[in-house]
């Protein structure tokens, strides 16, 4: 819940929902890979996300709440390279 206006609550409580995640027993990392990951010689892209709480694909999740998706994630960054890819395949 967030209270508009009041940013030390507000702080608060992203700061909580933070641990809430932290203290899940998950994966530490994240490696996603295309099909032609390990037999494309030509191409790579890596795209490491933010520390601390954050999910695979975030960069932040400040930038997510605060701003939009494209600014707080690598979903820009996954689709221009899925739109060069296609466009390689294509010539």
């Amino acid at each position: 819940m967030v209270r508009e206006g009041d940013h030390r609550y507000n702080q608060a409580h992203y700061e909580a929902l933070g641990e809430v995640d932290a203290n899940r027993r998950e994966p530490k990392s994240f490696v996603f890979e295309s099909e032609d990951a390990r037999s494309n010689e030509e191409k790579l892209m890596v795209l490491i996300h933010g520390s601390g709480v954050v999910r695979a694909g975030q960069w932040a999740r400040r930038l997510i709440i605060n701003d939009c998706l494209d600014t707080g994630t690598q979903l820009p960054f996954i689709k221009r390279a899925k739109e060069v890819h296609s466009f390689i395949r294509r010539l």
